[in-house]
């Protein structure tokens, strides 16, 4: 095991580090830069080994788990994108929180409340491979990167923990805390490439800062002051791009459309900062030239090829119902951006909404997104082509929830997942078409990656169970 602590170096151009940065190193440890001294707690005690009397996860191999209560099987055999067999069984999963996949065939869970424990589960097996205390529970961000797993820590009082351990065995490769002792809110953190990228803000003043850390080395490689703070970031090839409008916090977000948060309408806008040398590349604000209220721009998906969002904004509409129930409706359009220089490539006016913002995913080369029929409020998922904006297709179903509309899905095989009135249904991307796979399912959680699928099914007993897509 190898263990960089508090290690700064640069592997950036210079522009990233500003003109008299001193990182003093002494007997003591490390101070200035890295706002971390000996008096502080050892930099790998942010996530200890728990006791040994901390009860381990409840994963059952498929074959262990049957038979199979009717409601956890998933007719999918055949038709498109066939699920295969299942590989393991989370029983009762309502005791974890946040699972996801990390890769090799690693599940990540989380138990407790305040005091979690994260496990790493291999899904061959079910075995339970390593164990790490989460101090701050569900609040601390943990983020697989290559063979790592990043565990993010904000201790009061202290400076961000940065812990990377090995994917495998759970030891500890690299160490380090960056930033001030004190934030004034969470951290906003993100995988860029085999590195990670953090955003934090002081407990005064509105500058944030972002820092590019690079796990496997234990160094931060560039800091960046940036203003103003934002709420989401997506990597999108050679650049990062960030957004106020924070991703699944509906309530926020209805705020910000309707001017109530007091937001200049230029902290509104995207921006793009390079990863290279941590400069603003590009700012993008959609408007349509009517002088009317600005519109706020909600990430849907970023990669190399295009940057998706939605701009949304209240505007007065009246409506099927006649001027009786007219009330301000969100305006929306679904917009395509180049990720190199922030040019608009296409925008697609949506269908107005009385009820909430609209909610979208993308697949692939295409992008899903739930609109109401022009003649009431139940909603239709309907597919744009990401490369024009042209609508591809309407699906014949409702999907009329507040949460899991689309769940992660067979993405390699061509189909898509979909909470719908009724059941899941499971959808062909070529063409729409689709069918019922199942009637008793839970939206959450649910996770994927390109060889296993895990829905949660059931309702009172409800279990993660795992899908093999090879």
């Amino acid at each position: 095991m190898t263990s960089a602590i508090g290690q700064v170096r640069s592997k950036r151009p210079a522009t990233w580090i500003a003109a008299g940065l001193a990182v003093a190193i002494s007997a003591t440890g490390v101070v200035g830069y890295l706002g971390w001294d000996a008096r502080q707690h050892r930099c790998e005690e942010a996530v200890p080994v728990p006791d040994p009397g901390v009860e381990a996860s409840v994963v059952t191999p498929a074959e262990q788990a049957e038979p199979w209560p009717a409601e956890w099987a998933i007719d999918a055999t055949d038709g498109p994108g066939p699920f295969g067999a299942p590989r393991l069984a989370v029983l009762d999963i309502k005791i974890f929180t946040a699972p996801q996949l990390a890769g090799d065939d690693t599940l990540l869970l989380r138990r407790g409340d305040v005091g979690q424990v994260l496990h790493a589960i291999d899904l061959d097996n079910g075995h339970l491979r390593w164990q790490r205390q989460l101090d701050r529970g569900w609040r601390q961000p943990v983020v697989p990167i290559g063979d790592l797993v990043t565990i993010v820590d904000e201790p009061i009082d202290e400076a961000l923990a940065v812990v990377a351990v090995d994917r495998a065995t759970g030891e500890v490769h690299s160490c380090l805390r960056v930033g001030e002792h004190r934030l004034r809110s969470r951290a906003l953190v993100a995988p860029v490439g085999d590195e990670l990228l953090a955003v934090t803000r002081p407990d005064t003043g509105p500058e944030a800062t972002l820092w590019l850390i690079d796990p496997h080395a234990g160094e931060v490689t560039a800091e960046m002051p940036i203003e103003p703070a934002p709420h989401d970031l997506r990597s999108a090839g050679e650049v990062v791009v960030a957004s106020r409008v924070p991703a699944d916090h509906r309530d926020e977000w209805l705020r910000l459309a309707a001017g109530a948060e007091g937001v200049p309408p230029s902290d509104l806008a995207l921006r793009a900062y390079s990863v290279a040398d941590g400069a603003q590349v590009w700012q993008y604000a959609f408007e349509v030239g009517d002088g009317g209220q600005p519109f706020v721009h909600q990430l849907v998906a970023a990669d190399e090829d295009a940057v998706v969002m939605i701009a949304s904004r209240f505007s007065p509409w009246e409506g099927w119902r006649g001027d009786r129930y007219s009330k301000p409706a969100l305006e929306s359009y679904l917009i395509a951006l180049d990720p190199a220089t922030g040019r608009q490539q296409w925008a697609q006016e949506l269908a107005p909404d009385l009820v909430r913002q609209p909610e979208a995913q993308r697949f692939g080369d295409l992008v899903l997104v739930r609109q109401p029929d022009p003649d009431g409020e139940l909603r239709r998922p309907v597919a744009y082509d990401v490369a024009d904006g042209a609508q591809r297709w309407r699906l014949d179903f409702y999907a009329d929830r507040e949460d899991g509309l689309y769940l992660p899905a067979t993405g390699a095989a061509g189909a898509a997942l979909l909470a719908a009135i009724g059941g899941l249904r499971l959808v062909d991307l070529a063409d729409g078409s689709s069918r019922t796979v199942a009637e008793s399912w839970l939206s959450l959680p649910a996770v994927a990656d390109d060889t296993t699928v895990g829905i949660t099914l059931g309702s009172a007993d409800a279990v993660l169970v795992l899908y093999d897509l090879r």
